[in-house]
């Protein structure tokens, strides 16, 4: 009589028994995905119909002969707008604007702080190669 496998062995004929399940089941996943694919665009394709073929194709002009005159609107001309040239400049104004009124009297400043001069613009570092 044959003798039971060893334990080492059996776990061997489990390991490719579910090798070849998960194999088939992949097959199968991917067949039935691409297959469901093709069933959706044929459903989206009659869903979604476009322009349709059997129909004759008719010149643009013979489409324009067949419509109503329309009647012809009068738009009037654009009025005159004087140019820049002809108007005298920009004068300043004759007394210099007044500060507006403080918001809020408790936190209002006797006297405004001076803006703090700005920091000058670092030198940027000459660019070089990493190459040859």
């Amino acid at each position: 009589m044959s003798e039971p496998p060893q334990p080492r062995a059996r776990s061997a004929f489990a390991r490719d028994r579910a090798l070849r399940r998960i194999r088939v089941v992949s097959w199968a996943v991917g067949a039935m995905t691409a297959g469901l694919a093709g069933a959706l665009s044929v459903v989206a394709a009659h869903a979604f119909r476009g322009h349709d073929r059997s129909a004759p194709v008719t010149p643009t002009s013979a489409v324009g002969a067949s419509r109503q005159p329309t009647r012809r609107v009068h738009v009037p001309p654009p009025q005159h707008v004087p140019s820049i040239d002809e108007q005298a400049p920009l004068q300043p104004p004759s007394s210099p604007p007044a500060a507006a009124p403080p918001t809020s009297p408790s936190r209002a400043p006797a006297s405004p702080a001076p803006a703090p001069e700005p920091a000058p613009a670092p030198v940027p570092a000459p660019q070089t190669s990493g190459g040859s």
